[in-house]
């Protein structure tokens, strides 16, 4: 699992994946307000990714979660950063 508290993080390796196999990690939560996170490389979780209020998860490649929410009816942001073209997958 991983969780971001407060600033801004930029993400620039692959999260939940060793070379070709998807290794996902549990769940990704952004908690406080001011809170932004870029993901630069692809990232796969097999749990939920949770948004807080005056959240920012901003997605530059290929991304799978089970599902993204904002947490406690706050209000989150989701961004596409790419250039070129991703695949996101969401499934519960």
């Amino acid at each position: 699992s991983l969780e971001f508290v407060e600033g801004t993080s930029n993400v620039d390796s692959p999260i939940g994946w060793i070379g070709n196999n998807k290794q996902a990690f549990n769940k990704l939560t952004l908690n406080n307000a001011n809170t932004t996170v870029s993901l630069l490389q692809k990232a796969a979780f097999n749990g939920a990714i949770t948004l807080g209020n005056d959240t920012t998860l901003r997605v530059g490649a290929d991304l799978a979660a089970n599902n993204i929410t904002a947490a406690n009816g706050n209000n989150g942001t989701l961004s596409f950063i790419n250039d070129q073209p991703i695949t996101v997958t969401v499934q519960a």
